[in-house]
């Protein structure tokens, strides 16, 4: 327009000349112009390109970070779950993809889980989420994590973002440790000795049921009145004060007070109600733990013991008809004494008796010793008091020291089958190094018959301070039909692995998590698979995809009726 009016025939100089100038300034402003949307532009690429990497370095690190991630759109379905999320729990991302989020949470969290998931959809964040996810193989994982409310903005809908760390295995350490306080509190309360747990202030902390709920007189037991929460120390001044029977105890505690590092007893005496004495034994040591001195109180009834030590002989009469009924031969070597013991039943077992023995280890001895054979057997104590018999071989004899330890029990080395006397030298070096804590063998002995029969071994040795030897004692079953019959046994399961084998019928057998555990040649042949690709894998797999359901459901069916755990 500016120009057109410099053209003009009717303008003068002047307005030719403004005419120009406007003309120029407004070309030289358009340029400007779009000098500065070019920059603009320009510039608005560049942060484009740098969001777009941002965006796709943040993906790629949300990708490859081990917590849980996951994004739930505002009807609670699933708009995004990182790999770690998806490995977790046993998925992949089709799998998982626009599902509602409710059907990953385990079912006592779901309430909980909906009013955090309430909050956030008003703007509150959710600082400390805990909560139980379900894997695809039913496993429960703990998670623990944080979730902020929906934004919305760029090509994304509004969703909630939710980032989780796994913590089963802390959540499992947890609840090891609980079990383990309550096993450990158990375990004091099921101990039939009286135990009790104290501070350092002498507070009960804790008695066991034994004396909660003791049994006996109550007039016989002087500490009865003991319970939590009370102090030992005011116990036991209250009944010195009365009557002063607990003055040991008294000294025992205030020495367990001065000295907790050196664990101290005493001997309490008593009456019951008839006038019979009574006794308890009061023991307490102490453990330092988390910066505090506790100790442990326990009290034992004395009396049975007393009693027992004057039923010793009774008790072995018992001992002795009880091994016999349950025909278990005994045997003991005393080295100090030089003493060898043979329980009946070992005898019965063998089929010797007084006579056939003495005549097996005289002649070992004769064969063993020579000339001084006869000296020796005239020097040897034979006792066949009762049902038991003892061998007590001389010590010092002349001659024959060195050979002591070998009589009576070198007679064995000639009755046990030659194919197993380095197992049992074997396994008795084992013991006597400290390799083994005892002695656990089957091995072939000869009976009175000429027939080696098999019996099963226990020993164990009893050790002075430097390690030598002193007394070995064991046990011999006859385990000969035992070991007849599973020959037996492993001969029919040979006999039908072998008509698996070769059976022209294809056979499978399925474990109760529907795993293949045998699968034969005809059924290789059968399925097209060799029994090495199938063993292990899940039986639907052997199916065609159409028919894979209902065979799941058919096997879920079989394994549901009480028929075992195999099909």
């Amino acid at each position: 327009a500016a120009l057109m009016f410099t053209t003009a025939g009717t303008a003068s100089p002047a307005q030719r000349a403004l005419g120009v100038l406007v003309a120029f300034t407004m070309a030289a402003g358009s340029l400007v112009i779009r000098y500065r949307l070019w920059q603009s532009a320009e510039r608005s690429e560049r942060h484009e390109s740098a969001w777009r990497s941002s965006q796709s370095e943040l993906e790629l690190l949300i990708d490859r970070t081990p917590d849980l991630v996951q994004r739930v759109d505002a009807s609670g379905r699933l708009a995004y779950a990182n790999p770690a999320w998806l490995t977790a729990l046993g998925y992949a991302w089709p799998e998982v993809w626009n599902r509602p989020v409710w059907q990953f949470l385990h079912p006592d969290d779901h309430a909980h889980c909906r009013e955090i998931f309430a909050r956030l959809s008003r703007g509150t964040p959710a600082d400390r989420i805990e909560c139980r996810f379900v894997a695809r193989d039913g496993r429960t994982v703990w998670a623990e994590g944080s979730a902020v409310p929906p934004r919305s903005g760029g090509e994304f809908p509004a969703t909630t973002l939710a980032v989780f760390h796994d913590i089963s295995a802390r959540v499992a350490v947890v609840e090891d440790l609980r079990r383990a306080h309550e096993f450990l509190r158990r375990l004091i309360d099921s101990i039939p000795t009286r135990v009790a747990v104290l501070d350092d202030k002498m507070d009960i902390l804790q008695a066991n049921r034994a004396w909660r709920a003791p049994a006996g007189p109550q007039g016989a037991d002087p500490l009865f009145a003991l319970r939590e929460g009370d102090n030992l120390i005011d116990v036991v001044t209250r009944s010195v004060a009365a009557s002063g029977g607990l003055q040991p105890a008294a000294d025992l505690l205030e020495a367990a007070r001065q000295a907790p590092d050196h664990p101290g007893s005493a001997v309490l005496a008593s009456c019951a109600a008839d006038g019979s004495p009574v006794w308890w034994q009061v023991e307490i040591a102490s453990f330092p733990y988390a910066n505090r001195r506790f100790f442990v109180l326990t009290q034992t009834d004395l009396t049975p013991i007393k009693t027992a030590e004057n039923a010793i002989l009774a008790s072995q009469a018992r001992f002795d008809r009880a091994v016999s009924a349950a025909h278990q031969g005994i045997l003991e070597w005393d080295v100090v004494n030089s003493e060898i013991y043979y329980g009946p039943a070992l005898l019965d077992a063998l089929g010797l008796d007084q006579d056939s023995l003495q005549r097996e280890i005289g002649g070992w001895i004769a064969a063993t010793f020579g000339d001084a054979a006869p000296a020796l057997l005239a020097a040897i104590e034979w006792d066949f008091g009762g049902a038991t018999f003892r061998l007590k071989v001389p010590r010092g004899f002349p001659n024959l020291t060195p050979a002591e330890p070998r009589v009576g029990l070198g007679y064995w080395q000639t009755i046990v089958h030659p194919d197993d006397q380095g197992v049992v030298f074997a396994a008795l070096a084992q013991h006597y190094a400290g390799a083994a804590p005892v002695v656990d063998i089957e091995l072939r002995i000869r009976h009175q018959s000429g027939d080696f029969r098999w019996f099963h071994l226990r020993a164990r040795g009893c050790f002075a301070a430097d390690g030598s030897v002193e007394r070995v004692t064991g046990s011999l079953i006859d385990v000969t039909e035992r070991r007849e019959g599973a020959a037996a046994l492993e001969a029919i399961a040979e006999q039908l692995r072998t008509m698996v084998e070769t059976a022209p019928l294809g056979i499978v057998t399925i474990d109760e998590s529907g795993l293949v555990t045998q699968f034969n040649p005809a059924a290789a042949r059968i399925f097209g698979i060799d029994a090495g690709s199938a063993l292990g894998q899940p039986a639907v797999a052997l199916a065609p995809q159409v028919a894979r359901d209902g065979l799941g459901s058919f096997l879920a069916a079989i394994f549901a009726q009480p028929v075992g755990k195999s099909v």
